[in-house]
């Protein structure tokens, strides 16, 4: 019974000081394809950052707001300026009208 004790203590211990990788992914291949409208009318404001920004944490990414760095982490960041392929562009780019049509902030 210690010995579960202290492996579920060791756990919180590696969970805690692990950095905060991305919470969740909405389009873990937006990389590959290109999202279609209909998936991004059924976000809600929450997701869509996060769908952008999954593009831009990918691509190394040093998120400079509070809410990114909380959100994906810096840990192994690389650039102010990432190198988006036209797929990637493509769908910020859609992600981001949709943004707008949300009013989102």
């Amino acid at each position: 019974m210690k010995r579960l004790a202290l492996a579920g203590a060791a756990l919180a211990l590696v969970l805690a000081a692990t950095p905060a990788l991305a919470q969740y992914m909405v389009f873990p291949d937006s990389s590959q394809r290109i999202i279609s409208n209909g998936e991004l009318a059924d976000l809600g404001c929450q997701d869509l950052w996060v769908a952008r920004n999954e593009i831009y944490h990918r691509n190394g990414y040093c998120f400079k707001t509070k809410r990114g760095k909380a959100f994906f982490s810096n840990a192994g960041c690389w650039t102010q300026n990432p190198s988006l392929s036209n797929v990637e562009q493509r769908n910020v780019a859609r992600i981001q009208d949709w943004e707008g049509r949300y009013g989102c902030r």
